[in-house]
């Protein structure tokens, strides 16, 4: 509540002290009514001191935001000629005539009961006011107000926000909370701390932020009601979980078939042992993206503690070796992370560099019958560190006609076929595999007559 003083200007007060008792004085002094409603406007009162010698004259001054509002609320016209309406505050006093094109009346160059006279004051919200309404001609103040300038809307009221550092603290060790997040239009004055939303304030302090310590091992709800210069409250509650924060335990990393070396395709398990689960485990994640795979959610499907996810190699993970990053958050918010072990990726099949066929056919009349050797040398080499094995198709019909462990190879192969004076078409594959399962492959198709297939047969497969 905003609260005024009127009182009667000096001049007039002594000229009626004066002529007391010689000249008969009229004084015509009205209550000073405050008001300060929806609008924001400031209604300062109606008051006045007249002599007999000066107008007699009931007035309302009012303050909005912006402007100051004078009222004639009864008594004599006034010559506007002679008015002047003084209005002091904020270090500076402005004075302003009563002029007709200002009034809201009847036209005339009188201010009458009824009419009202505005103009804008140029001061800011809260500053301190007098206006004073003055007979210039009579060197008389008819009215003398003081107020405040109300503000320009109505109160939003404040928003309370906040948090708490560290969010899970230890039994019998210190949390800060911090209430400076909290915002209102004037200010906030006043923070009023719950420690256990008993609806009981235990603390009121004018600062935002405390330290506050908690007894022992448990979850503690705590409220925050922040009040701003108007009274207007708002209120936050938080819990706080008191005793640890998540701890992970043993986290691993394993390749479905069991080995240390994965390829592109492969199928991963992720596991991890939450040690510690603070005020309870909120997710446990694996970071996968040095195999090209996504961000994997882990799982506690038989609520054991231990928390599994997998993943499949993307196509263009990153070689070498490789691990995934866990990390495990609690329902406070706070985090715990390891890195599991490796496994080594091997993205890269090997490289066949050379593959050669010579067609060594031929046919020929033996003792009573005509037969046809069809016959093919085939000269390989293969480079991978990890080469497991190459193996050799030279058939028709796609049968393995041998492996070999070695990185190079010279082998010729044979067919005979009695009764025959020419050979078939034949199609000869070289297949390399290394230790992670990638895989490199040549093929050619070459008729058995002699000529060795051209460079442009030879295709990958």
């Amino acid at each position: 509540m905003t609260s005024l003083s009127s009182s009667p200007g000096k001049e007039s007060q002594s000229r009626s002290r004066a002529q007391s008792s010689t000249v008969g004085i009229v004084l015509l002094t009205a209550v000073v009514v405050i008001s300060v409603g929806a609008g924001s406007v400031l209604y300062l009162g109606s008051s006045g001191v007249s002599e007999t010698a000066s107008p007699l004259v009931d007035a309302d001054v009012e303050l909005t935001p912006s402007d100051v509002v004078v009222t004639h609320a009864g008594g004599d016209p006034l010559a506007m000629a002679d008015l002047i309406v003084a209005v002091r505050g904020g270090g500076s006093s402005n004075r302003y005539a009563v002029a007709p094109g200002a009034v809201d009346g009847n036209g005339d160059d009188r201010f009458e009961p009824a009419e009202v006279w505005q103009t804008g004051h140029g001061l800011a919200e809260r500053t301190d006011v007098v206006v004073l309404l003055v007979d210039d001609s009579a060197n008389a103040v008819l009215v003398r107000e003081h107020g405040t300038v109300p503000r320009g809307s109505t109160n939003q009221g404040p928003f309370a926000s906040l948090s708490v550092a560290p969010g899970a603290p230890e039994s019998d060790a210190s949390a800060v909370f911090d209430a400076s997040p909290s915002v209102d239009d004037e200010g906030i004055v006043e923070y009023r701390w719950d420690w256990d939303a008993d609806g009981t304030v235990d603390e009121t302090t004018t600062d935002p932020r405390v330290t506050h310590t908690f007894p022992g091992r448990d979850d503690y709800s705590v409220t925050l009601t922040v009040v701003d210069a108007e009274g207007a409250t708002d209120s936050v509650t938080r819990t706080v979980s008191v005793g640890g924060t998540v701890e992970l335990g043993d986290v691993a990393l394993t390749a479905a078939d069991g080995d240390e070396l994965v390829a592109p395709g492969d199928e991963v398990t992720v596991t991890a042992d939450i040690a510690e689960a603070g005020p309870g485990v909120d997710s446990v994640t694996a970071d996968a993206g040095a195999f090209d795979a996504r961000t994997v959610a882990l799982s506690d499907g038989d609520d054991d503690g231990t928390y599994e996810g997998s993943f499949t190699v993307g196509d263009a993970p990153a070689e070498s070796d490789q691990a995934v990053f866990v990390t495990a958050t609690d329902g406070a918010g706070n985090t715990d992370s390891a890195t599991t072990s490796s496994l080594t990726v091997d993205a890269t099949a090997p490289s066949i560099e050379t593959f050669d066929v010579s067609d060594q056919s031929e046919g020929g009349f033996y003792w009573i019958y005509w037969e046809y050797v069809e016959s093919f040398r085939v000269q390989w080499t293969v480079t991978d560190d990890r080469l497991v094995e190459t193996t050799v198709w030279v058939n028709r019909s796609g049968t393995v006609q041998g492996s070999y462990t070695g990185p190079s190879g010279d082998e010729t192969y044979e067919n005979v076929r009695a009764y025959q004076a020419s050979g078939r078409d034949h199609t000869i594959t070289i297949a390399a595999t290394d230790a992670a399962g990638n895989r490199a492959c040549r093929t050619v198709t070459d008729t058995a007559d002699g000529d060795d297939p051209p460079e442009s047969a030879y295709e990958s497969c």
